[in-house]
């Protein structure tokens, strides 16, 4: 297992060399852990599943640009800025704690197995789980019912598709695969549960991209295989987590490839297009 802050795949020389950024050399540290591990024998890559480690906080440019270090022409339209032709902006991001590794199937099912069927999923109070620096981004009680009501309705709403789905029913072979099928609600209500909150949009970028290095992937320039990464093409359709060697400058598992990983932020088509996300301080 790798736990450094670089990975095989390179990384690509491209940096804003902002003042009191990270260094490239910096050894990645652990934080607090979530509870859904407490009693779990189950680890991963040798190590709790719920690790998590420090991502320094600095200034990065957020964005797709249409030039340099992170450009993708394979990219979608709507990262493209149509105002001035680059979407990239400057962002602020104060550091905080991610989790090492893409929360598992074992992980969750300590969530599910937390309350009695009759029982509540939701988090207790308005504003729960909100984000430090965010006012707002608590868990609203308006959302409490989009949440199943027992164990029956968990094994029903998370066996979503046979091809991509890692629940079962009972525990089994899957408990270190990545969880897939769950709403943003049962997301949220999940990190609620397990003391910490869901990452910003900026948060997530900025752990991918390397911060200040602006990477083109996770891991550097480095073309994704099916040693980096679990995308098309490879034999897995979800994985184990932290089972490839493309990791980001500050040891996360699984940036790219796998699953989907859910933020806080709806998702907005014309987000780019608007002159108030230029020069943004986002926390």
């Amino acid at each position: 297992m790798s736990t450094g802050g670089t990975s095989t795949g390179g990384w690509n020389g491209c940096s804003t060399s902002l003042t009191g950024c990270p260094e490239d050399n910096a050894v990645p540290e652990k934080g607090r852990e979530g509870r859904s591990c407490d009693g779990m024998s189950i680890q991963c890559q040798n190590e709790s599943c719920c690790t998590t480690l420090i991502v320094p906080g600095c200034t990065f440019a957020m964005g797709r640009s249409n030039t340099g270090c992170d450009e993708y022409s394979g990219g979608d339209s709507d990262e493209q800025d149509s105002v001035d032709g680059d979407p990239e902006h400057e962002v602020i991001v104060d550091s905080f704690l991610l989790d090492k590794y893409e929360v598992t199937v074992g992980r969750f099912r300590a969530f599910v197995g937390s309350q009695d069927d009759g029982g509540s999923w939701a988090p207790a109070n308005e504003g729960d789980g909100a984000h430090p620096h965010v006012p707002g981004t608590g868990w609203q009680q308006a959302w409490d019912g989009n949440l199943p009501t027992s164990k029956a309705a968990w094994d029903d709403v998370l066996t979503c598709s046979s091809s991509y789905e890692t629940w079962t029913p009972s525990a089994g072979a899957n408990e270190t695969k990545a969880m897939n099928c769950v709403s943003f609600y049962e997301a949220m209500a999940f990190c609620v549960w397990d003391w910490g909150y869901l990452p910003t949009e900026a948060e997530w970028e900025y752990a991918a991209a390397g911060g200040d290095q602006n990477r083109l992937y996770p891991w550097g320039a480095t073309p994704p295989d099916c040693t980096l990464v679990n995308f098309g093409g490879c034999p897995a359709n979800v994985d184990g987590v932290g089972n490839y060697t493309g990791l980001g400058r500050w040891g996360h598992e699984d940036l790219a490839g796998n699953v989907y990983e859910w933020v806080f932020d709806y998702y907005d088509s014309d987000w780019y297009d608007q002159a108030s996300a230029s020069g943004e301080k986002c926390l």
